[in-house]
C-alpha cells in the first residue's frame, strides 16, 4: 500500500533538511516524519530546530545557517589538528583507494572513532560526503595509506571548520515520494 499526503502551509518556506526531516525558513518549527510517516502530520510533531541533532543554527540577514564548527573543531583538537597545514581539497584528483594499496592500519579504534565523527559531520556538509563515504568503505579493515586520506580530510576539515548549510527565503516546491511496499 503507498501512502501520499500533501499540506501546504503558506507562511514558512519548507526544505528538506536530511533524510525525512523538514524545517522552515524562520526556524521556529521542525516536522521529523521518520517512524511516523504514516501518520499525516499534525502540530505537535514540531520542535524547535535549534535543539534537533545538537546541530546549532545561526539567523543571518533572513537566512538560516546550520553548522557545526564546533564539533568540527572538538575533533581536530581530539586528534591533535589543530595546528596543521590547511588544503583547499578533501581528496586530490583521480585518486582510488584500494584494500590492498599498502599494510594494515594498526590502530582500528582510532580510525574508526574518526572516520565516524567525520561521517556525522556530513549532515551538514555535504562536500565532505564523497571523501568520508571512500574512507568508509574500509572500516572493516583500514590500510595505512586510508589513514593518510583521512588526515587529508581533516586538513581540508581545518581550513574550512565553518563552512555549513544555508537556507534563503523563497520560492520553494518540495516533493517527497515514499515506496512504503520497500521492507
Amino acid at each position: 500500500m503507498n501512502t501520499a499526503y500533501k499540506r501546504r502551509i503558506p507562511t514558512n518556506r519548507l526544505v528538506a533538511m536530511a533524510y525525512s526531516q523538514m524545517t522552515s525558513n524562520n526556524g521556529n518549527w521542525l516536522l521529523d516524519t521518520g517512524a511516523n510517516a504514516h501518520v499525516t502530520p499534525d502540530l505537535q510533531n514540531l520542535v524547535n530546530p535549534k535543539e534537533y541533532c545538537d546541530i546549532p543554527s545561526r539567523d543571518y540577514k533572513n537566512n538560516m545557517h546550520l553548522t557545526q564548527s564546533k564539533y568540527a573543531l572538538d575533533l581536530l583538537e581530539h586528534t591533535k589538528f589543530t595546528d596543521v597545514k590547511p588544503i583547499s581539497t578533501p581528496v586530490p584528483t583521480g585518486h582510488k583507494l584500494s584494500q590492498y594499496d599498502s599494510e594494515p592500519y594498526s590502530n582500528l579504534e582510532q580510525y574508526r572513532m574518526v572516520v565516524g565523527a567525520l561521517q556525522y559531520l556530513t549532515i551538514t556538509r555535504p562536500d565532505l560526503s564523497y571523501a568520508v563515504n571512500q574512507v568508509c568503505q574500509f572500516m572493516h579493515m583500514p590500510r595505512t595509506i586510508h589513514w593518510i586520506t583521512v588526515k587529508r580530510i581533516q586538513r581540508y576539515l581545518k581550513a574550512m571548520y565553518d563552512h555549513g548549510l544555508v537556507y534563503t527565503p523563497g520560492n520553494v516546491r518540495l516533493n517527497a515520494f515514499s515506496d512504503a511496499d520497500y521492507a
